[in-house]
């Protein structure tokens, strides 16, 4: 097992040396640009994730996409993406108060973005923080208006805030009445809530037997809907959102989010913990 993780680490470095983006020199250590090490953290935290390796490997490969991301922020406390990749992993490592903590961060970076907005609101739904969801999902709406995907997660949100009828109606205005009960019912089975889900299932039938199979009883849990609010746990996310609507400037996209000029750069959080780019420890 150790000889494997040193083959493993070598085989990532060895890739990073052979596609230009790290260098060694002769003497001294070598300063990784941000990009790079938010590069090698995604690399790191993809494999972290994967089924098909031991709990140690997937815990080293954590550790080390953690540390990537850390440096990053060291390196250049302006790189949004370093942020972003820092709260996914938290997030996908199931602690949604970390990564929380790490989007506020990011907030004083780019807080006209309307895809860091939605991501915001997806963590709080995963928190039971529903009208925080909604007051952020609303940012997000508000940055980018047209969005259907933030709309959706808006309306399963607000259903979840206790605001069935607003979020029907949002929902509604996207996939009409009879595709919104459907949606409905899917969020409050699986919230555990059956009368209110048969209800709406009943509805749905009436408006559109074309919507739900009449077969399939509404407390067998059915998928959660694309759109609502169960974000699935993943490191990085790959739709691009529309740029800020704040200073004009060359659109960067970063990770899927662009960032643009900031004011005053948050705090880095410490990463002079461990060196990152090493060879696992045997």
């Amino acid at each position: 097992m150790q000889g494997r993780k040193v083959v493993l680490s070598g085989l990532t470095l060895a890739c990073l040396l052979a596609s230009g983006c790290v260098t060694v020199p002769h003497r001294g250590a070598t300063t990784h640009k941000a990009t790079t090490l938010v590069a090698f953290g995604d690399m790191q935290a993809s494999g972290g994730f994967k089924g098909n390796v031991d709990d140690e490997t997937r815990a080293q490969l954590q550790h080390e996409a953690r540390l990537a991301y850390l440096e990053a922020i060291k390196v250049d406390p302006r790189h949004l993406p370093a942020y972003l990749g820092l709260a996914r992993l938290h997030k996908a490592q199931g602690d949604y108060v970390a990564a929380l903590g790490v989007y506020q961060q990011a907030l004083e970076l780019e807080s006209r973005n309307a895809g860091l907005w939605h991501e915001i609101g997806m963590a709080q739904c995963k928190l039971k923080k529903y009208d925080d969801a909604v007051a952020s999902l609303s940012r997000a709406l508000e940055f980018d208006p047209n969005n259907s995907k933030y709309k959706m997660a808006l309306g399963g949100a607000m259903v979840l805030a206790g605001k069935p009828a607003e979020g029907f109606q949002v929902i509604a205005a996207l996939k009409g009445e009879a595709r919104a009960h459907a949606d409905l019912a899917k969020i409050y089975d699986a919230q555990g809530l059956t009368e209110q889900a048969e209800r709406h299932v009943a509805e749905a039938m009436r408006l559109d037997p074309r919507v739900l199979q009449p077969t399939v009883p509404s407390s067998a849990k059915p998928l959660p809907a694309q759109d609502m609010p169960q974000t699935p746990d993943v490191v990085r996310t790959t739709y691009q959102t529309p740029a800020s609507t704040g200073p004009a400037a060359p659109p960067q996209i970063y990770n899927g989010l662009p960032p643009t000029e900031a004011a005053t750069p948050p705090a880095a959080p410490d990463a002079s913990s461990a060196p990152v780019l090493s060879i696992r420890s045997r």
